[in-house]
């Protein structure tokens, strides 16, 4: 199974799921308190890959809005509050597994996972309750270049 997103998964799921995937993208892009210029690339370069069946104009407005809600969460129960609710919103399995691998992909853009980076990937996975021989296959997967 492909790690990466594609139009079969876009069809079932609903519009408020979209989003919190693509605010899961920018919180991985925010994760270190550093958002740099590479991570930026990346998070566009990965999210104009996924087949959101809805316009791009509209994929900017909700990350551009999910920048000004998540740089408002000041603490780390903030943050595993942010993680809980998203865990919430998105259905078990597949979903959850490609976005983690999406979210990984975001931080990798510098070819580093700094330690700020690892705890919030770390709480994902087990907010998304992602057994631990997929977070290897996904992990194995990001390290071969796969997708």
């Amino acid at each position: 199974m492909s790690f990466v997103f594609d139009k079969n998964d876009m069809l079932f799921i609903s519009d408020q799921q979209r989003a919190a995937i693509i605010t899961a993208c920018v919180a991985a892009a925010m994760a270190d308190g550093n958002i740099n210029e590479a991570e930026v690339a990346r998070m566009e370069a990965e999210v104009v890959k996924v087949p959101w069946g809805m316009p791009r104009g509209l994929i900017d407005e909700i990350a551009k809005q999910a920048m000004e809600n998540l740089s408002q969460i000041k603490d780390a129960k903030g943050v595993m509050d942010y993680i809980t609710r998203t865990a919430a919103t998105l259905p078990p399995g597949p979903i959850r597994e490609k976005t983690l691998y999406l979210i990984a992909s975001v931080m990798m853009a510098d070819k580093q996972v700094n330690n700020e980076e690892k705890i919030f990937l770390d709480a994902f996975a087990q907010a998304f309750a992602i057994p631990n021989d997929r977070i290897q296959a996904i992990a194995k997967d990001l390290l071969s270049g796969g997708g």
